[in-house]
């Protein structure tokens, strides 16, 4: 191709790995040059055709490389491979399109949907760089898609497609009659078809109260009993599920409650309905509507009827347990002082038979995971409190709820939960249960707009959130030009202390740090040259650790020769992904409520090595997928807070280090991150987890995961008292026995292939 290229004066070159060119023709050799993927091209280029390079990297690497190549040009040709018949056939397959649409939308490089580049080979691509609008790029997707449409319900028309059709509707209607005659001579179907389903089913039979339980519950008299206000905005909802609705609000074993409806439907039955319940129980007060105002308009209404010292939210097509307000006033009479009481939910069918996707919530407030989801969502709180922040507002309809509760948790702290599951999620098309783009499309908009106005409430300056997908957004606001200083223990390893130096120094945007490898005895020739050609960079310094090994003071010394306003501790087989990571993880540290760090690490084949520390588990969500979300507890991809975050890549203020007097040198080599997190949050800080920060992590590559019997001893010895209490931002009806979160069952399984 470069040959053929340069024969048409066209200024071509080629770059091919070093056993690709020896075989290079002598006359080519000056257009040739061997590299790889993932380091630096020589220039710029107005065009780079990638034939085949790109089939079967994993993951991480393809990540690598796609950033590489969008650095060095502006259009970008891609194919498996050419159409040359003498090639071989790939031995990987190729993804489909939208594989690589979306890998190269992350760098603002767009296909072109209507450059055929078919000629090349099938499923080859053309991508470009956006500049100024994506107008252009909408405008041309949704024209290719109408022409598509066109085309194919001209095809539809067509003779054949009508045949096919009636083919179709009678395969349809004799597998219909089979399926009626099978019924009537077996026994039905289980409704539990999955083992995650038939763990949760044994987990409710285990936990939930029985009836004499629920009758007990209805006897209790509490020394504190205050009058909970149900509040509901109703509109048209199915009349089959506001009964269900109904009945669950008055099988309540707590009966202090009074339920206050507003109602805007046009629906006669719904009318009906609510009008019947009024008349039979007097602690249901409605008020019907001259139009329906909305989910946050009707929710004002339902507010001013309300009498109750705390308010519930609940919707009108979901079900509360029968235990529910008992639960939430057993809480309030351990603590009468909170505000806010949330609790564990789960999902219901649409015809309310089955109850699937439990979410078992932090047992500790984490107001960083409110960021990424309203997890305190149907919760109880003080009446006074939401009266106090203007109730509802109609402004942020879509994400009412989780507004009106951020701007809550603006204003107290005494937040309290419940572990145990007591409200039902109904799974209907219309609701936000299914999904967020698919119940409420436009609260996509919304979420992003609520929770950064929450931030600028707080203190934060031009806050605006980068959209991934519905409900999934990055927080952006300024850092400050502080000195980070970045602190790399290593002894020997060349490879991976130079890959991780270089991944730093070539692929990091936040620019004002300073790095400090502290070594601690190589004697690898290549390293300790290596360390000569470093020691010239203005930004780097080199450490001698004299004595025998201690990760703590190693880190310690790092400390002390640092001039950084903050120390980010990195292992030495850590590489950095993204430009971004340490501004991400500055943009934190930078908080004064945040006393440490931690980032998303993956393995290099692209599952979670570390997405945060859970006291008597370990590192949470290990093995699991990086997009991975069917969790009982959320995701990997979800600002939280957590007791701890790894030591492989933690960043902390210099301040809140010295304050906890540094690592514990007591810890040879492990659990000394641990400890130090324990010790920051004992100090009043939080520790954060950001997703936004993605590294890569061998993890175990330089020391092959020892860990001394002394360090083991040591952290039992500190940890014994919270392991046994169950760590605060975990959640006791989860096993510690499963990295990815599993149920804790009452024979202590979990499923074998996500154990430990």
């Amino acid at each position: 191709m470069v040959a053929e290229l340069r024969r048409r004066e066209i200024r071509a070159w080629g770059i091919l790995p070093d056993e690709a060119l020896a075989g290079v023709r002598p006359e080519l050799r000056e257009h040739c040059s061997a590299g790889t993927l993932f380091e630096p091209l020589p220039r710029q280029y107005d065009l780079i055709v990638c034939l085949g390079a790109l089939t079967g990297l994993p993951k991480l690497d393809l990540e690598r490389a796609i950033a590489n190549l969008c650095r060095h040009t502006e259009a970008l040709l891609l194919s498996p491979a050419h159409a040359d018949k003498r090639q071989a056939t790939p031995t990987q397959p190729w993804p489909p399109a939208e594989h690589w649409i979306g890998l190269f939308a992350q760098h603002d490089f767009f296909h072109e949907v209507y450059y055929d580049a078919q000629f090349v080979a099938p499923g080859a691509m053309l991508f470009r760089k956006l500049h100024g609008s994506i107008v252009g790029v909408v405008w041309a997707y949704e024209r290719r898609q109408r022409e598509l449409a066109e085309r194919i319900a001209q095809l539809e028309a067509g003779r054949f497609m009508r045949l096919m059709r009636r083919l179709h509707e009678m395969r349809h209607r004799v597998g219909l009659t089979a399926r009626r005659a099978q019924t009537q001579t077996s026994e039905p179907a289980p409704a539990l078809a999955h083992r995650e389903d038939a763990d949760y089913a044994a987990w409710i039979a285990a936990n939930e109260p029985n009836a004499s339980e629920l009758e007990r519950q209805r006897q209790h008299g509490f020394a504190y009993s205050p009058r909970i206000s149900i509040i509901t905005p109703v509109f048209n909802p199915p009349p089959h599920v506001l009964r269900e609705a109904i009945a669950s609000v008055q099988a309540q074993t707590y009966s202090n409650w009074e339920w206050c409806l507003a109602d805007g439907s046009t629906d006669d039955e719904v009318r009906a309905l609510i009008e019947a319940a009024a008349r039979g129980d007097g602690r249901i007060r409605v008020r019907f509507l001259a139009s329906n105002l909305g989910i946050a308009g009707n929710s004002n209404e339902a507010l001013r009827m309300a009498t109750g010292e705390f308010v519930l939210l609940f919707d009108h097509d979901d079900a509360l347990a029968p235990f529910a307000l008992h639960e939430i006033v057993s809480r309030l009479n351990e603590d009468p002082q909170l505000d806010i009481v949330y609790f564990d939910e789960d999902k219901i069918s649409p015809d309310g038979a089955m109850r699937l996707q439990p979410m078992f919530k932090p047992t500790r407030w984490s107001p960083e995971f409110m960021l990424s989801a309203n997890y305190l969502m149907h919760a109880a709180v003080r009446r006074a409190l939401i009266e106090r922040v203007g109730g509802f507002d109609p402004a942020t309809e879509g994400a009412q709820d989780w507004d009106l509760l951020l701007r809550c948790t603006e204003q107290t702290d005494r937040i309290g939960h419940v572990a145990k599951v007591l409200y039902h999620w109904r799974m209907l098309p219309s609701s936000a249960a299914t999904g967020v783009a698919a119940g409420k499309p436009w609260a996509v908009d919304v979420q992003p707009r609520v929770v950064a106005g929450h931030l600028k409430r707080i203190g934060l300056a031009d806050v605006t959130a980068k959209l991934f997908a519905p409900g999934h957004f990055q927080l952006i606001w300024p850092v400050r030009d502080e000195k980070v200083s970045v602190i790399i223990p290593t002894r020997d390893h060349f490879e991976l202390l130079r890959r991780c130096i270089g991944s730093l120094l070539m692929h990091t945007a936040y620019r004002n740090f300073e790095v400090l490898v502290v070594d601690t005895g190589s004697t690898d020739r290549r390293v300790l040259d290596y360390y000569s050609e470093l020691a010239r960079q203005p930004r780097m310094r080199i450490l001698q650790f004299e004595g025998e090994f201690n990760y703590s003071a190693v880190n310690n010394l790092g400390a002390r020769h640092a001039m950084g306003d903050h120390l980010l501790f990195l292992n030495n087989d850590v590489e950095v992904l993204e430009p971004d990571w340490l501004e991400e993880m500055l943009r934190w540290s930078q908080r004064r409520e945040v006393g440490a760090v931690g980032a998303k690490l993956l393995y290099p084949e692209g599952t979670i090595q570390h997405a945060g520390v859970v006291l008597g588990l370990g590192h949470l969500f290990a093995g699991a997928p990086e997009d991975y979300n069917a969790s009982l507890f959320g995701g990997p991809n979800a600002y939280r807070n957590f007791s701890a975050v790894t030591g492989a890549c933690l960043m902390t203020r210099r301040e809140v280090f010295e304050q906890v007097r540094g690592f514990d040198e007591g810890y040879a080599i492990a659990f000394n991150d641990v400890d130090l997190c324990l010790r920051i949050a004992k100090a009043g800080y939080r520790i954060v987890y950001t997703p936004f920060a993605r590294l890569r992590h061998e993890e175990g590559a330089t020391r092959a995961n020892y860990v001394p019997h002394g360090d083991h001893a040591l952290i039992g010895q500190r940890m014994h008292a919270i392991v046994a209490a169950g760590d605060p931002y975990f959640n006791t009806n989860l096993s510690l026995n499963s990295y990815v979160p599993r149920l804790k069952l009452p024979d202590g399984d979990v499923s074998p292939s996500l154990s430990n």
